[in-house]
């Protein structure tokens, strides 16, 4: 398993999602989710370090914004995760192990 920082994965990640052609609001929105989890970290942690606790202790800082913030916080992480599965840095999707946060449910 190749060894990379969390900076150094997300770097990469928005090289391949742009080649994907994702939109840039859905880039801004996960630079966003990354940026306040590498804060909550406080240091570049190896992406293969970073465990499901660390997930979970973020999404449980979540309080102060809407239940629509909160799960794109988590599926912006799941989203790096895969990715990183994928290209080989990590052995599994760790955010998969945290429960998302129940999405709003709006009355019509």
């Amino acid at each position: 398993m190749n060894t990379i920082s969390f900076s150094e994965a997300i770097d990469e990640y928005f090289a391949v999602k742009r080649a994907e052609r994702y939109s840039e609001h859905t880039l801004l929105d996960y630079r966003n989710t990354f940026t306040k989890f590498q804060r909550f970290l406080g240091t570049d942690l190896p992406l293969s370090e970073i465990t499901a606790r660390d997930i979970t202790a973020f999404m449980g800082l979540t309080t102060n914004v809407s239940k629509k913030t909160a799960l794109n916080y988590h599926t912006g992480l799941s989203s790096l995760w895969n990715w990183a599965v994928q290209t080989g840095y990590c052995a599994q999707n760790i955010v998969r192990v945290v429960k998302p946060p129940r999405p709003e449910t709006r009355t019509i």
